[in-house]
């Protein structure tokens, strides 16, 4: 098993920031039959402080996820989603950081082998974590995460609608 994680935040004088999150995770079961699991999320924030402090901050995430559980059939999950992120940061020298993310738009391609569907809907991420400032204007840091899709509208191969009740959560460092 293997995994890593990252959080890198930049501010600017201007009052604005950019956040950039990174998770791979890799693990592996062989009972007789292989089976590997792999997820990679990555999450680009970008927006202004909302008060002087830089204390509460409001912007636009974009992010991708993509899943592949592998055995004797293939599963694979991949999104694009977007939507408002919302975050405030606190502690004395502001290095611990609660966010919320509500992606408005999420597109997914499903695969099992036999099926190839697009999943419509919308996801959200709460993170907690704490930044160790390096520079003036730069942030290192760990969050433990929370994400948590629903999907309610499908197409098909060959672009037939369909409703449904897809869900995905999971929690992630």
């Amino acid at each position: 098993m293997s995994f890593m994680g990252i959080a890198l935040t930049a501010t600017t004088a201007q009052a604005a920031f950019f956040d950039l999150n990174a998770f791979y995770f890799q693990d592996s079961l062989d009972t007789g039959t292989e089976t590997t699991n792999n997820r990679t999320l990555i999450d680009l924030g970008a927006g202004l402080d909302i008060d002087k402090n830089g204390r509460f901050v409001i912007g636009w995430s974009f992010s991708i996820f993509s899943y592949d559980l592998s055995d004797t059939n293939s599963t694979e999950v991949s999104t694009n989603e977007m939507g408002p992120k919302f975050g405030m940061y606190f502690g004395k020298d502001y290095n611990w950081g609660l966010f919320f993310t509500y992606n408005l738009i999420s597109d997914a391609s499903f695969s099992d082998g036999s099926d190839n569907l697009d999943w419509r809907g919308n996801t959200y991420k709460v993170e907690f974590g704490y930044s160790a400032q390096l520079t003036d204007n730069f942030f290192l840091g760990a969050r433990i995460n929370y994400y948590s899709a629903t999907y309610d509208e499908q197409f098909d191969a060959s672009n037939n609608f369909t409703e449904v009740e897809r869900s995905l959560s999971f929690t992630y460092p």
